[in-house]
């Protein structure tokens, strides 16, 4: 285990993350209780190194770049091309519905890790002050819209296929409603009914 967290500093953003990921999933595994201890002990030090990473320069090559607003006259279709292809919980595994989605307890335990610990620094400085400080009102609003604004979209498409998603997605709110809003925070709540 000594190993794995003296590699930290070294690894590239992607690589953090992936352990990141992987050590989630053996907390969330309770067949593998054995590990927990150790596993726990590799987010926390993930942390840490996402925060020195956070306040260091940023290597060029892991960060996104980010879309412009300009405009030239066109035909009036919608080029996405140059939109962030990955926002941050799409980039440290929160994946939804049947096809590749995460079962309900990793999704919950990335969620819980997204809100209480550092966001990678991979992105735009203001795309990362939008989600605030860790443990913050401002996080888990961030955290409640982003997930609220994907349901609705996906019920405004009208396809059956992302019925499983949209579970997903509304058992999260449901789970991050209840354990992390409830009694703590009095912002308004967002909802995912269109």
């Amino acid at each position: 285990m000594e190993k794995v967290i003296e590699r930290i500093p070294h690894m590239k953003m992607r690589e953090t993350v992936e352990l990141w990921r992987n050590a989630l999933r053996i907390l969330s595994d309770r067949g593998r209780a054995k590990l927990h201890q150790a596993a726990a002990k590799v987010i926390k030090e993930i942390g840490r190194e996402w925060e020195r990473r956070r306040r260091a320069p940023v290597d060029p090559s892991e960060m996104f770049k980010w879309p412009g607003t300009e405009a030239d006259r066109g035909s009036g279709d919608l080029d996405t091309s140059e939109w962030i292809k990955e926002g941050a919980l799409q980039y440290l595994g929160y994946k939804v519905g049947n096809t590749d989605g995460e079962i309900a307890g990793v999704r919950e335990r990335i969620l819980t890790e997204i809100f209480k610990g550092p966001i990678p620094p991979v992105f735009p400085k203001t795309y990362l002050d939008q989600w605030g400080a860790p443990s913050s009102p401002a996080r888990l609003q961030k955290l409640a819209e982003t997930i609220a604004a994907l349901t609705r979209n996906a019920k405004r498409r009208r396809d059956t296929r992302m019925q499983a998603a949209i579970r997903d997605w509304e058992h999260d709110l449901e789970y991050l409603y209840l354990e992390y809003y409830v009694g703590k925070f009095h912002f308004a709540w967002p909802a995912s009914a269109i």
